[in-house]
């Protein structure tokens, strides 16, 4: 995908709508047991210009902590207030073994030990700022040893070493929106006089591995993976053999607005893999959304 193709998929829109902040106070309530003090911290943060830092309580069980100028304290309120990931109807096996892909701060990866606390979880994240807050989140709640945090980019680069993130200051939930591209295209764009400061990111270079080097190590199948990384999901699935792709027995995936790809694509790729589209929720966000799969349980 050319650059430009890339920053394309960067696109303006209004986080809050009518009825979206009152939406948004009724998930914080659902799902977390400091929801007062969390709505007062958040509405004092937005008159300031500066979301804070908060502690938040989950009634599920876990405590996060978020980075303070940073909105990823949504990603929270996603897997804990909304559950927009609907752990409880993957209906996870005792014990799963789980891959988190754009692990962010670790809520998801949280998330799936409050409904299965003896899960073991590979979270993977390329972003250093976030990656700081997953690793203190995972050892205030003493999961180290259910969640292997890894620093790297999950790709769909044959041979990846490493490639160059596109930072979203202020906001680690889309930290990768401009997507991990490699050096030549960097530059493309360098050349071009595509600049970064206009855009709000800073660019850091970071490892990489392919989605199939973390599947095609042994024999064992994965009880789900789930895979949020901000329009890179159509380069990995294409990239990855069918045969290890049909190890996984459940996916979640966020699919993002790419130029010339949708979620059909994903569907059809994933169905000659094996996997059944169970579920499709569109987003408020244009060419946006979730999508879930599934193995048939007689195949596994």
């Amino acid at each position: 995908m050319s650059c430009e193709a890339l920053l394309e998929t960067r696109e303006a829109v209004p986080r809050y709508r009518a009825g979206a902040v009152v939406a948004e106070a009724r998930s914080i309530h659902r799902g977390f047991a400091n929801w007062l003090a969390l709505l007062g911290a958040i509405g004092v943060g937005r008159v300031r210009g500066c979301p804070p830092a908060l502690d938040m309580r989950a009634r599920a069980g876990p405590n996060m902590r978020t980075p303070a100028g940073d909105r990823s304290w949504w990603t929270a309120v996603e897997c804990f207030g909304r559950d927009n990931y609907r752990l409880a109807s993957c209906h996870l096996p005792p014990g799963p073994v789980v891959i988190d892909v754009g692990a962010n701060i670790g809520a998801f990866a949280l998330a799936v030990l409050a409904l299965r606390p003896e899960a073991r979880v590979a979270a993977y994240e390329a972003s250093p700022l976030a990656l700081a807050t997953l690793r203190a989140n995972v050892a205030s709640n003493r999961a180290e040893g259910a969640v292997t945090v890894h620093h790297a980019a999950v790709t769909g680069l044959a041979e990846p070493a490493t490639v160059w993130l596109y930072e979203h200051i202020g906001d680690l939930c889309t930290s990768s929106l401009l997507g991990p591209v490699t050096a030549s295209q960097i530059g493309e764009a360098d050349a071009a006089g595509l600049g970064i400061p206009e855009f709000g990111a800073e660019r850091t270079e970071v490892p990489a591995i392919a989605l199939s080097e973390l599947l095609g190590s042994g024999p064992q199948e994965v009880d789900l993976l789930k895979i949020d990384v901000e329009g890179a999901e159509y380069a990995i699935l294409e990239a990855t053999p069918l045969h290890l792709l049909g190890k996984v027995r459940r996916l979640v995936l966020e699919y993002h607005r790419v130029p010339g790809h949708d979620i059909g694509e994903l569907a059809e790729r994933l169905g000659e893999a094996g996997l059944r589209w169970e579920r499709h929720e569109r987003s408020a966000l244009p060419y946006q959304g979730m999508g879930w799969w599934v193995k048939p349980p007689h195949e596994w």
